[in-house]
């Protein structure tokens, strides 16, 4: 059975979570160049948070002013950026001693300059070779992988995590749930309309990315002036892709301003301008389910009822922020 999704825990994880940080984040370094990559266009899924990040002096391109989101990671690069940033993160001090120039490896020779990474993942159970002793450098890493790479060094206790069904594709009984059940309860994942995470899927630059930006954020949870300005960027980046025609990009945006939204409220919650940010937030989420179950004829009686769910939400939002009223504008081409 499905247990009820904790709410986000953000303040708890900062302090423990900066390791976290850097190991996403160092997959992109700092940048330097054009304001916009080439190859991330405005329509794009990740243009939010990767433009957010290379605001912040975190992302950067190829020399090209390309950014190549959707290209894989692969383990001998993945294991080399996050096992590095421990190693060099002052908490832990994770040590990676050079290896054996006399040790064999199947795929591998201990002079290629992955390989004592590969081994120290292995040293760690991470991931080690397969049954024929080969450690595939170049394998495409899938979510589930990484973030077992990005949590076992971090110390962080997932315990509770395990043997519990949260999301349906994260079974209680897989080696990943307690990593993934993690992920996808802090927000580093988001799950599709039915709540899957896909543990399995390949993950690219853009997804790290995304994570990247989510975590930023996590660590920056008491900064509610910052986490209100994301809020509404993600709402506007909503109404962008509805404009567009892309609804899901529309839910993913929206559904991540729904959880900044209620980490807001939480902490604050006589706050009229978040508590009026938190319902716009539920407001456009409600208007994309409406738009999704829309063409669905024999789901008239849930689209009506999110319908009204999204016009009484935007009317409460706007009384209590009468700046929101232009997302409510830009939201009633989509509540007709």
């Amino acid at each position: 059975m499905i247990g009820i999704i904790p709410a986000y825990n953000y303040s708890s994880l900062s302090k423990k979570l900066s390791s976290l940080l850097a190991s996403i984040l160092l997959i992109i370094p700092s940048i330097t160049g054009a304001l916009q990559f080439a190859d991330v266009a405005e329509e794009n899924i990740y243009f939010l948070p990767i433009h957010q990040l290379r605001g912040l002096g975190i992302v950067r391109g190829y020399p090209d002013n390309t950014f190549h989101p959707y290209d894989p990671l692969t383990r001998s690069v993945a294991a080399f950026i996050v096992l590095t940033a421990y190693q060099t993160d002052k908490d832990y001090h994770l040590e990676i001693p050079d290896l054996d120039p006399s040790s064999t490896y199947a795929d591998m020779a201990p002079s290629d300059w992955y390989a004592k990474y590969l081994v120290k993942a292995d040293q760690l159970g991470i991931w080690g070779p397969d049954a024929d002793g080969n450690y595939n450098p170049t394998k495409p890493i899938t979510r589930a992988e990484f973030f077992k790479l990005v949590l076992v060094p971090s110390g962080l206790d997932l315990d509770p995590l395990d043997d519990q069904q949260y999301f349906p594709d994260v079974p209680n009984y897989a080696w990943f749930a307690k990593y993934m059940n993690f992920a996808g309860m802090n927000g580093l994942v988001i799950p599709d309309r039915d709540q899957n995470l896909y543990p399995s899927q390949v993950l690219n630059r853009g997804e790290a990315a995304e994570m990247g930006y989510a975590l930023y954020l996590i660590l920056k949870s008491q900064n509610h002036s910052l986490l209100y300005s994301q809020l509404i960027a993600n709402l506007e980046r909503a109404i962008y892709y509805l404009d567009n025609g892309k609804i899901l990009a529309a839910k993913r945006n929206a559904s991540f301003a729904v959880g900044l939204g209620q980490k807001l409220i939480n902490d604050d919650p006589t706050n009229n301008t978040y508590l009026g940010a938190a319902k716009m937030a539920k407001a456009i989420n409600y208007a994309i389910n409406y738009q999704i179950l829309k063409p669905v004829l024999y789901q008239a009686e849930q689209t009506a009822s999110w319908h009204n769910k999204s016009t009484s939400k935007l009317i409460e939002a706007v009384a209590d922020d009468s700046s929101l009223q232009y997302l409510s504008d830009g939201m009633q081409p989509f509540l007709q």
